[in-house]
């Protein structure tokens, strides 16, 4: 792909320069050498290195990315999440408090009557988010201490402690309130970040006293609903509705309780706080939309936001660190490649700003659809930083630079080869990884006979309708068109891109395949007078080496290793079977949905091990009164019976288990008595 200089020095300026260098050509760009190139990469993964590192370490970056990480999480993430239809709360408002007495504490009294209230409504579980950390009124502490003991399932009711900010005292208090109450105990802890804001659910902690883990308070609710939360910090995700001021949850006012009608609370879990302007309001990511004060939520709705997420079992999208890095690095790339486009310097300018803006949609609409949540100030950063060395790079030193020409390139590679490398360079390296995937191969019985005996151009049109048919199923199932060889078509599933269905869609490719070639062979017969023969498939899942094998001047993205030959082995078993498609235990495993007629344990050649092999059938096969009566016999022979034999030959002719069955009691009769179908020798 690339040659040294030996046609010595020249006058013309520059060249000299230039002399023993090895360089690449890249249609479009200067003629830069393959230390050049090297260089520049080298500086974009620097910059996206530093760009990074900046976004953690610098305070004011660090705080814009986590705006617009809030922002986006707000705005951006798709509403249609509801509140888990279980939740309700009941808070103590300014309203409330007007009918009382005094303020603080709040009323127990009313708590008491309140939680009574709930209780004949139907209410299913309650959770309190005030603290009792100090005595009230007697009667009214001991009508509350009822209220809640009297509760079929043990209440939730806030805690804290000393890392709270409790003294000893008001430990010691809010100890002595529920003795002998039979309630569940809810750290009402906030996790908040250094800019004050509610990121995460609060986990829980160990007691201050026992020494156990007590959970945080929408955990304990949870658990006590019987779901079991986490007990590490997860980040807790904000749902909205589509105007974001309008509250998620159904709240009601306290002292409204008696007079609302029993369906609201009827099963429900009932969350009671308060929910006062001066008091317990925290900031949430709300605050970037609507504002600080606005974006200010009580605590018990914030709990009453981890709660749903728990129930949900919802997760914050967050930013993933493998991605960013990519990304960065990839923005870095793409601004030194446009940096060496030889174009004027305001159509680069433009396409860049086109290219942060697009990035800027292209992230936003990935986390509206549902997507990832892809970093925004970091790959923008390096994206401009490597504009900007990449400009420097090139005016210093590559000023006299002349432009290769693409007619040197492509005399060492052939044509689609150079679209290939100008669509991504790195093509040129022949890498491999190890994958798991499944291999499918056909071939049709016959076919050289068949080809001898049939005029060239027929054989010609024949051929060309019967891959297009292939390869049009192939790629609807997802598979990977590898190679044609002769009549026989190879196949990939599971790469070049990842399938984590890979071997069912093989399947349901070989048995569309199945269905397509039967038609065909109807067809031909009709249009062409060819007769062509049945076409056989084999299918198998293992891990096989999958990359570009090959020089660097012609290579092929294939798959090299035991499952290949094993694959290409199923299909040639079929001719021996009496199949058309053999499909192995390992691929057969993965297909759940797919009713399988098991052909044996087969000795294949040039294989070792033995291997499970299985032919699919359609859905209503199973029904069938042949199908049962083969299954019948293949336990048998499975149990190693001599009546297996027998139990074979009754399975009736003219359908797809005659053929295996009359093999494998061919079989018993000579005295086999297990499932081992020898093929080594075949």
């Amino acid at each position: 792909m690339s040659q040294a200089n030996t046609a010595g020095p020249s006058k013309t300026s520059g060249q000299g320069q230039e002399k023993g260098r090895r360089k690449v050509t890249l249609p479009g760009l200067g003629d830069f050498t393959l230390i050049d190139l090297g260089a520049l990469v080298a500086i974009a993964v620097v910059i996206a290195g530093v760009g990074i590192a900046a976004v953690r370490y610098l305070p004011f970056l660090s705080v814009a990315e986590q705006w617009l990480i809030d922002w986006r999480l707000t705005v951006l993430s798709n509403h249609s999440p509801a509140p888990h239809p279980s939740i309700v709360i009941v808070t103590i408002t300014e309203e409330t408090l007007a009918t009382l007495e005094y303020r603080q504490p709040v009323d127990r009294g009313l708590l008491a009557e309140t939680i009574n209230q709930l209780r004949a409504k139907g209410a299913q579980n309650i959770a309190v988010d005030l603290l009792f950390d100090q005595p009230t009124i007697k009667e009214k502490d001991e009508a509350l201490r009822a209220a809640l003991g009297n509760w079929p399932v043990a209440p939730v009711i806030a805690w804290a402690g000393f890392d709270e900010g409790l003294t000893r005292k008001q430990a010691e208090t809010l100890e002595r309130f529920f003795d002998g109450v039979r309630v569940r105990r809810g750290y009402v802890t906030l996790d908040t970040d250094e800019d004050g804001t509610v990121r995460a659910i609060y986990p829980g902690r160990p007691d201050d006293m026992t020494k156990d883990f007590e959970l945080g308070f929408p955990g304990a609710i949870a658990a006590q609903i019987g779901v079991t939360p986490p007990k590490q910090t997860i980040g807790l995700y904000y749902i909205t509705r589509d105007n974001i001021r309008e509250p998620m949850f159904l709240q009601y006012e306290a002292h409204l309780v008696p007079d609302l009608p029993a369906e609201l609370f009827k099963g429900k879990t009932v969350l009671i706080g308060a929910d006062l302007p001066d008091a317990d309001r925290h900031r949430t990511p709300l605050a970037t939309v609507v504002g600080g004060n606005a974006g200010l939520l009580p605590g018990v709705v914030i709990h009453a936001q981890a709660l749903s997420q728990l129930l949900d079992g919802r997760v914050l999208p967050k930013v993933d660190r493998t991605s960013e890095i990519a990304l960065t690095i990839l923005a870095a790339l793409a601004a030194v490649a446009l940096m060496l486009v030889e174009i004027k310097g305001w159509v680069k300018a433009l396409v860049a700003t086109a290219v942060v803006a697009g990035f800027v949609v292209l992230v936003s609409l990935s986390l509206f659809f549902g997507g990832a949540l892809l970093p925004l100030v970091a790959p923008i950063l390096a994206f401009l930083g490597a504009i900007t060395a990449t400009a420097l790079y090139v005016a210093g030193r590559y000023r006299d630079k002349k432009r290769f020409i693409r007619d040197a390139f492509a005399r060492y590679v052939e044509p689609k080869v150079v679209q290939q490398l100008l669509e991504d360079p790195s093509a040129l390296r022949t890498e491999g990884e190890v994958r798991e995937l499944t291999l499918l191969f056909t071939d049709m019985e016959n076919f050289t006979v068949m080809s001898e005996s049939i005029e060239p151009t027929v054989l010609v049109k024949v051929m060309s309708q019967y891959f297009d048919g292939i390869c049009e199923t192939l790629i609807k199932y997802g598979g990977t068109i590898d190679k044609f060889i002769g009549d026989a078509v190879v196949a990939i599933f599971g790469a070049p891109v990842g399938l984590p269905d890979h071997a069912a869609r093989a399947v349901e490719c070989a048995v569309a395949i199945r269905r397509f070639t039967e038609e065909f062979r109807q067809r031909a017969q009709k249009e062409f007078g060819v007769k062509l023969g049945p076409t056989r498939i084999g299918v198998h899942t293992g891990t096989a080496i999958i990359g570009n094998f090959g020089s660097t001047l012609r290579h092929n993205y294939t798959a090299m290793g035991d499952t290949v030959n094993t694959a290409s082995r199923l299909e040639g078993a079929n001719k021996h079977l009496g199949t058309t498609i053999c499909v192995s235990e390992a691929t057969a495993r993965h297909c759940k949905r797919m009713i399988f007629l098991p052909l044996g344990t087969l000795r294949l050649k040039g294989k070792q091990s033995r291997i499970d092999a299985f032919t699919p059938m359609e859905k209503e096969t199973s029904s069938l009164p042949w199908f049962r009566a083969y299954m019948d016999a293949y336990r048998l022979l499975r149990e190693g019976k001599p009546e297996a034999a027998d139990a074979f030959a009754k399975v009736t002719p003219d359908n797809p288990a005659a053929a295996i069955a009359a093999i494998h009691a061919k079989r018993v009769q000579s005295g086999a008595r297990d499932l081992v179908i020898a093929l080594d020798t075949a």
